[in-house]
């Protein structure tokens, strides 16, 4: 069965593997500010930890980055930025998952947040 799900705590361990500069720690801390789940809603952090996972390869992240755009969600609306974030990550068929809510994204354990 596991452990009870804690965003809290989870935020904690994600921080320090992205401080490490693991890539998916960044995603998902991404995810977390842009969503407000186990964190205050932070667009600003949002886009700092999904700058470095996009930058890590991550092609979800480009894409979230992208929808952010579309959305002038932490910075300020650019079609054009919204398309070079989207063109990777529409080549390697990932953009749907962009456009999910964050706690449709699985954890390391496989399993959503709820």
């Amino acid at each position: 069965e596991g452990v009870p799900k804690n965003l809290e705590l989870a935020v904690k361990y994600y921080t320090v593997a992205a401080e490490a500069g693991q890539p998916e720690a960044n995603y998902n801390l991404g995810l977390m500010y842009d969503k407000g789940e186990g964190v205050p809603k932070n667009l600003k952090l949002a886009v700092k930890y999904l700058m470095v996972a996009a930058e890590a390869g991550d092609p979800v992240a480009k894409a979230n980055l992208g929808r952010m755009h579309i959305n002038a969600d932490g910075f300020p609306k650019g079609v054009k930025l919204a398309a070079e974030c989207l063109t990777v990550p529409a080549e390697g068929a990932m953009v749907d998952k962009a456009f999910q809510p964050a706690s449709s994204h699985p954890w390391p354990d496989g399993e959503a947040v709820h």
